[in-house]
């Protein structure tokens, strides 16, 4: 997999741009780190099918593991099935974000919000897969739903990288306290069923982030 061309709007929006003009200057390096992380991003994916045991916990079938939460109970609650998914952008796109941060934070700033855009942009592509591949058996699927999102703990992390072995497979591990390395990288399950799945589509009032969302703020959501 390649990363696509990234679209401006989206990284503007990461970056809290409102409308209106902006500087020329701002305009070029925004299209210089586009094309940087266009041309660093390694990015990489796995996936894997589980059949949900619903008990006290959605157990996943064949495994000691669980997916913890009432949230994500109620987002799985029409699925027999799911999968996990893990995807990645490398390591040389953090490195040259690092490098960045020595000399220039809005250089920084700006490459982060592009790997943001390009790391959704390749879940996006992996979830396509995903439906072509359950549609083509009949399913249907909710959207993605990934550890620390509403009240999953963060610390399934570690879960979703073991069982997907992502170390060896795709390079990504998870530290002590749950954050994925490489940074630019993202786990998340995805629910499968027999029939049509009602709209899924992620609620503010559920996130962690609500609180301190830029997009809450102004009225809108990080889903428009």
């Amino acid at each position: 997999m390649k990363i696509g061309a990234l679209e401006k709007n989206e990284i503007l929006r990461y970056l809290g741009y409102k409308g209106g003009e902006y500087e020329k200057n701002l305009d070029v390096l925004i299209d210089e780190c586009i094309q940087k992380v266009i041309e660093l991003s390694e990015p990489r994916f796995v996936y894997r099918f589980f059949e949900i045991a619903k008990n006290k916990a959605l157990e996943l079938s064949g495994t000691s593991s669980s997916l913890k939460g009432k949230d994500i109970k109620k987002h799985l609650e029409d699925c027999e099935r799911c999968v996990l998914m893990a995807a990645t952008l490398g390591t040389k796109i953090e490195r040259e974000i690092r490098m960045a941060q020595v000399s220039d934070m809005t250089k920084t700033i700006i490459l982060d919000c592009c790997a943001s855009t390009a790391i959704e942009q390749v879940c996006d592509k992996v979830q396509e897969d995903i439906e072509a591949e359950v549609k083509a058996s009949g399913g249907f699927i909710t959207s993605r739903y990934s550890p620390g999102y509403g009240d999953m703990p963060i610390e399934q992390q570690k879960d979703f990288v073991a069982l997907l072995d992502t170390h060896r497979k795709i390079g990504l591990t998870a530290t002590k306290n749950n954050i994925l390395t490489p940074r630019k990288s993202v786990t998340a399950v995805i629910g499968i069923s027999k029939t049509m799945i009602k709209n899924t589509k992620r609620d503010c009032e559920t996130c962690n982030f609500k609180d301190k969302c830029m997009y809450r703020k102004e009225g809108r959501s990080c889903e428009n």
